[in-house]
């Protein structure tokens, strides 16, 4: 007879939490209703760490992982004695491939026994006689049937005679020796575990507590002092500054208020200079671009890209030319000398009627707006 093992996985924790009924389970076990009323987390503890090694299965008035087991030849040979593998079959796939016998009722309908947890005989086979059919209507078929006299009678085959079962060898029990805590798969319990063959005294269940945190730059997890288990894994609560670093880089400095946990990274900055990852917004320092007009020049943050525009500060060379003092942008004016002749201010060259292209302004005294020439 088969005996089932029991292997926690998160896959196989999520399938159960989709079957287990806690009001269904409840009403089975009246004892485990006076220890923890109807308390649906208290049920779902008790039901994960102790019920399933106990082999209690009535969680769900649609599914029983007994019945299940034993209904279906192809499952038994994939999954074996992994019980919780049967769970996840049935949230997976056995839900959408229709598979009816899911209940000790149906399965023992069907003709099948049900086998427990360590191998128990829980519910045996039922035949169903139809209620319209009575030992009379049977034995007016059965006179009805008649044999040709040619017809020599057909030996009854006998049977083979059924094999006695095998007792399986005991097993022989762990002699245990307890040494230190194991946190109980699935939950944020730990009880003492045996050196030599792995078993957790779950009667002896302690509540994990934190001691200290690992981390990296995304989350922290709790991890109990007793056992090494982790107890919760959360993002970090992060408090930035910000600097700049070698290189002219913006940077911003992270420390986590609940582990601290400590982090640094160039900035991102978004088209309104707020960094991306941190939040903050840029202290612009700007270095000047190029010229916008005749009156303004722009200036961008060399952190951040921002931009804004500033008037030209405007200077005047040696020559009397008049320049932006920022970014250089000449205004290209020119002026009267004191001579009649009239000089270009930028090129120096004298205006000569025949051969300049030169373009002035009417009056010839007036300091003249700035006109391109070729």
């Amino acid at each position: 007879m088969k005996k089932y093992k029991i292997t926690y996985t998160p896959e196989a924790l999520e399938a159960l939490r989709q079957v287990f009924k806690p009001e269904r389970y409840a009403i089975a076990y009246p004892d485990v209703a006076k220890a923890f009323g109807n308390d649906s987390e208290a049920l779902w503890n008790h039901f994960v760490i102790f019920g399933l090694n106990e082999g209690r299965s009535d969680i769900n008035s649609d599914f029983n992982v007994f019945a299940y087991s034993s209904a279906y030849p192809d499952l038994q040979k994939a999954f074996g004695d992994d019980l919780l593998a049967y769970y996840v079959h049935y949230v997976n796939f056995g839900i959408k491939e229709n598979r009816k016998y899911t209940t000790i009722d149906a399965t023992t309908k069907a003709g099948f026994t049900v086998s427990g947890m360590n191998g128990q005989i829980l519910a045996s086979p039922r035949l169903i006689v139809p209620s319209s059919v009575d030992n009379s209507s049977v034995s007016n078929i059965l006179s009805s049937l008649t044999l040709p006299s040619s017809a020599a009678p057909t030996p009854v085959p006998t049977p083979a005679p059924t094999p006695e079962p095998t007792t399986p060898e005991p097993e022989i029990p762990c002699n245990h020796e307890f040494d230190g805590r194991k946190q109980i798969t699935g939950t944020t319990m730990h009880g003492p575990v045996c050196v030599l063959c792995g078993y957790i005294n779950e009667e002896q269940a302690e509540s994990c507590t934190v001691d200290h945190y690992t981390a990296d730059d995304s989350s922290h997890k709790e991890i109990c002092g007793a056992c090494g288990g982790v107890i919760k894994e959360e993002s970090h609560l992060y408090t930035y500054t910000t600097e700049t670093a070698e290189g002219g880089v913006r940077i911003h400095k992270g420390t986590c208020s609940v582990c601290g946990h400590t982090m640094d990274g160039a900035c991102v900055f978004d088209p309104d200079g707020i960094c991306e990852i941190c939040g903050q917004s840029c202290t612009h320092e700007y270095t000047v671009g190029q010229s916008l007009d005749e009156s303004y020049h722009q200036l961008v943050c060399k952190f951040c890209g921002h931009t804004e525009k500033e008037e030209h500060q405007i200077g005047e060379s040696a020559d009397s030319q008049k320049y932006c003092t920022a970014c250089g942008y000449s205004l290209n004016e020119y002026v009267s000398t004191p001579t009649s002749r009239k000089v270009f201010r930028f090129c120096g060259g004298l205006f000569l009627q025949q051969k300049a292209k030169h373009r002035f302004p009417v009056s010839e005294e007036a300091v003249f707006q700035r006109k391109p020439h070729e």
